[in-house]
Parts: structure tokens; sequence; C-alpha cells
């Protein structure tokens, strides 16, 4: 095995949850998931905008 890499174990066991918990656990995860997607959607567009600065390529070249 090579320095600095380590074995990774994943386990996985059902989760025994009343309905009313289910529920609240899917909308939370689906809140999460789309706050993920906008903060990654805004940090892409503004990548974009970043790269296609003149300001940006200028000090690229320097």
């Amino acid at each position: 095995m090579t320095k600095g890499k380590k074995d990774c174990f994943v386990i996985e066991l059902k989760l025994l949850i009343d309905t009313w918990q289910k529920d609240i656990l899917l909308k939370r995860f689906e809140i999460a998931r789309t706050l993920y997607n906008t903060t990654l959607s805004y940090a892409v567009k503004q990548y974009t905008l970043m790269q296609e600065s003149k300001h940006y390529r200028k000090q690229l070249r320097c």
C-alpha cells in the first residue's frame, strides 16, 4: 500500500423510523438538494463570467 492511502469501509444499515419521521427527512433532503444545486449553479455562472472578463484574462497574462 502506498503512503497516504488508507483503506475505507462503508456499512449501510436500515433506518427504522416512523412514517412521519421519514416524511420529515425526505423534505429536508429535498431542501438540501435544491440549495446545493442552486448554489452550484450560481458558482458556475460566476466562474464563467470571471473567465470571460477582460480584467481576468489580462491578469493571467502577467
